[in-house]
């Protein structure tokens, strides 16, 4: 492994093929990643689809597969509204896939010729996404092959319609989070980009808000109650339904999160719309959490800087990766915005292995 804060090289790489007739969009703009068995789960930050790839050598993975949010869910912006599915985590006890969106607003980008006033007039317009405000689970199975499919009926959600979420009802009157529900997530707004779990625990990641360097992760406890539906308990005294906790990050938002062994990996990068380091931290014994806490020092350390370019290759999801022939699991790693070397049009999608020892 490189010295802590060292730019890292990737030690192997992931052969991704993609059925483009299908699902055209996902290859160029993948924000999320999970392993479970012989098969890689995607998400896009694009439509309201999970890509499935599987493999028989564990270096290249195709027989693509994208399974419409829409079959579980009734998704309150219709089965085209997209989710802007932004992290993939995996209960392998409870045999469950989870997700979440971004549950972000989205401020119009002007054209491009768009004069003084067209360009004032798009920006006027803040938009709300129904569907980002998904976060929920679907149970998996596995065949003899190691292969997942997915349970049809398995859905399960925390409450969200078209005007809001459970989740934002919960933070509406945080004293950090609340005041930036009504701001877009490129301008330092509500974005989660990141989730772990750890049976019912779940944690996310927020890319924004960063508090004057201070990056943000929830953690909640969701229990399923009647069909389909998620419930948060109480973590604290007062009977507040999540723990919030602080993290000094260099200043960086969560890109995505990872659980390794009671240690959770958090993938950092910059917040808003701009370019710069992507960080991998380790937080060690977050899992062991039960009260909020501020996370610098011992607890929190630099592992690699991962490579990127300017507007492009910005590392966006993280999952463990094992095979058979590795003793230690490595860290896969794929791309929003990749590079064109990283494309291959026509043959696969590259995607990174770093070590993590």
């Amino acid at each position: 492994m490189p010295q802590d804060g060292a730019i890292a090289q990737p030690a192997g790489h992931l052969r991704l093929h993609f059925d483009e007739d299908r699902h055209a969009k996902g290859p160029r703009n993948l924000s999320a990643v999970e392993q479970i068995g012989s098969t890689l789960w995607l998400g896009s930050d694009e439509g309201s689809y999970l890509d499935r790839l599987s493999t028989a050598d564990h270096a290249n993975y195709g027989d693509h597969m994208a399974y419409s949010l829409s079959d579980f869910f009734d998704l309150p912006g219709g089965s085209d509204g997209e989710v802007d599915l932004e992290g993939l985590a995996v209960d392998r006890t409870g045999k469950r896939l989870w997700f979440t969106g971004s549950h972000s607003l989205r401020r119009k980008v002007p054209r491009i010729g768009d004069d003084g006033r067209e360009a004032a007039h798009a920006l006027r317009n803040i938009n709300q996404q129904p569907n980002r405000f998904l976060l929920g689970s679907v149970g998996f199975n596995l065949d003899a092959n190691g292969i997942v499919g997915l349970v049809p009926g398995s859905g399960r959600a925390l409450p969200f319609d078209k005007d809001g979420s459970r989740l934002g009802e919960m933070l509406a009157n945080d004293v950090l989070v609340g005041p930036f529900l009504a701001i877009p997530a490129k301008e330092n707004g509500l974005d989660i980009e990141g989730i772990a779990v750890d049976g019912d625990t779940v944690f996310l990641g927020l890319r924004g808000p960063v508090l004057r360097g201070w990056a943000i992760i929830l953690q909640l406890n969701l229990e399923p109650t009647q069909k389909g539906l998620l419930e948060p308990l109480p973590l604290t005294q007062k009977g507040r339904r999540y723990l919030r906790h602080l993290i000094n990050l260099d200043g960086l938002g969560v890109r995505d999160l990872c659980v390794l062994g009671d240690d959770l990996l958090v993938l950092a990068g910059p917040t808003m719309d701009l370019d710069g380091p992507i960080r991998l931290f380790r937080w060690r014994k977050a899992l062991k959490m039960t009260a909020d806490q501020r996370v610098d020092g011992n607890p929190l350390e630099v592992l690699f800087d991962i490579p990127w370019g300017f507007r492009t290759d910005h590392a966006e999801g993280i999952a463990l990766f094992r095979a058979p022939e590795q003793a230690e699991p490595r860290l896969l790693v794929v791309y929003d915005s990749p590079a064109k070397s990283r494309l291959h049009y026509g043959h696969y999608f590259e995607a990174d292995l770093f070590s993590l020892r």
